[in-house]
């Protein structure tokens, strides 16, 4: 009982993580461009144009396990950071 307690309370605190992780990411990715290129160490238009370059190897198609699949874009900034 106490073991999944612990396993519970480990979850609920990597999901805040995540959550909180996704918002700072989104912040950075839509609002300031001081902070973009901070961030991912590139300006937006560089981060564009290279992800104009790669972005069909990165796109991938909706299927069985993955309804949505996250975008090229994303891949790309985690590959950055």
């Amino acid at each position: 009982m106490l073991r999944q307690q612990k396993k519970k309370i480990l979850i609920n605190l990597l999901l805040e993580e995540i959550e909180e992780e996704e918002y700072i990411i989104e912040e950075v990715m839509t609002k300031n461009e001081k902070k973009f290129k901070e961030f991912f160490r590139l300006s937006w238009e560089q981060f564009n144009y290279v992800l104009n370059l790669i972005e069909d190897d990165l796109k991938l198609n909706p299927y069985n396990r993955v309804k949505e699949p996250i975008s090229p874009a994303e891949k790309f900034a985690v590959t950055l950071r």
